[in-house]
C-alpha cells in the first residue's frame, strides 16, 4: 500500500481569517461532496482549529523536497469535536469520509486511531458518534472493531434555518 501520512491541521493550515488555504481547502470540498450531498462548504472551509475542534486528514502522495514538504492528495478525513459536559470532558466524532479510491484500505481505520490518541491526550471521557448502519455497514464494522459499543437510546436531530 501507498504510504499514508495521517495528521490533525495545525494554525498553518488556515489563513488569518480561519479558512483553509487553497489546495487544501479544494481537496477537502471534493471530497467530502463524495459522501455528504447536503453539506454546506461553507461550514467545512471555515472549520478553525482551536481547543474543542480538531479536523485530521490522511494524505497520500506527500513528497519532501529540498524547499519542504508538497503536500500529496487529502484521501480521508474526520472531525473531533471536544466538549465540556456535566459528566466531563467528552468527544464526538464527526464526517469520517474515505476517497471512494481508497475505501476498504484501513485509511478509516487508520482515521479513527488517531482520534482515539487526540481524545485520550486530552483526556476525555468517553467518545461518541452515530452513523447510518443499514447504509454503512463497514463503518459500523469498523467503530465497532475499535471498541465503540452501541447504545440503546435514541438521536435526536432540530434542524435549524441557516
Amino acid at each position: 500500500m501507498e504510504d499514508i501520512h495521517v495528521y490533525q491541521l495545525v494554525p498553518d493550515h488556515f489563513t488569518n481569517e480561519g479558512q483553509l488555504r487553497g489546495r487544501l481547502r479544494d481537496k477537502l470540498i471534493v471530497l467530502f461532496s463524495q459522501l455528504l450531498s447536503d453539506v454546506h462548504m461553507g461550514c467545512i472551509i471555515s472549520t478553525v482549529c482551536s481547543d474543542n475542534s480538531k479536523l485530521i486528514v490522511a494524505e497520500t502522495g506527500r513528497r519532501y523536497l529540498s524547499e519542504g514538504i508538497e503536500f500529496g492528495d487529502i484521501i480521508g478525513t474526520a472531525t473531533l469535536l471536544i466538549m465540556v459536559t456535566p459528566h466531563g470532558r467528552v468527544g464526538y466524532v464527526h464526517d469520517v469520509v474515505v476517497d471512494e479510491c481508497y475505501r476498504g484500505k484501513g485509511i478509516g481505520k487508520m482515521l479513527m486511531q488517531k482520534i482515539i490518541t487526540i481524545a485520550q491526550a486530552n483526556n476525555l471521557r468517553e467518545l461518541n458518534l452515530t452513523t447510518n448502519a443499514q447504509k454503512r455497514p463497514s463503518a459500523e464494522a469498523l467503530y465497532l472493531g475499535l471498541g465503540f459499543s452501541k447504545k440503546p437510546t435514541g438521536f435526536y436531530v432540530l434542524k435549524l434555518a441557516q
